[in-house]
C-alpha cells in the first residue's frame, strides 16, 4: 500500500529523536504477528509504533507549513473577489 511508505522513516526519525536501538522492520514477522491478533502485534511493535506516531508528529507541521507556503502565491492568484 502507497501510504505505509513512510512509515520507516517516520519510525527511524522517532527512533533517533528518542535515542532508541533500531527496530528490525521485517514483514514476514509483522504479518506473523498480525495473525496472533491486535495484541500480540502491539506487544511486538508498539516501541515502534510509538517511534513511528512520534517522528509523524514532529515532521507533519513542517510539512504542512512547506505546502500552505508553497501554494499560497497560487491561492492569492485565484482567490475570488466579493
Amino acid at each position: 500500500l502507497p501510504y505505509f511508505r513512510l512509515l520507516v522513516p517516520f519510525v527511524r526519525m522517532g527512533e533517533f529523536m528518542t535515542g532508541a536501538d533500531p527496530f528490525p522492520l521485517d514483514v514476514g514477522v509483522l504479518r506473523e504477528t498480525a495473525r496472533e491478533g491486535f495484541i500480540p502485534m502491539l506487544k511486538t511493535f508498539g516501541e515502534a509504533l510509538a517511534c513511528g506516531i512520534l517522528g509523524w508528529a514532529v515532521a507533519l507541521p513542517v510539512m504542512a507549513a512547506a505546502v500552505y507556503f508553497a501554494c499560497l502565491p497560487l491561492l492569492r492568484r485565484f482567490k475570488v473577489r466579493r
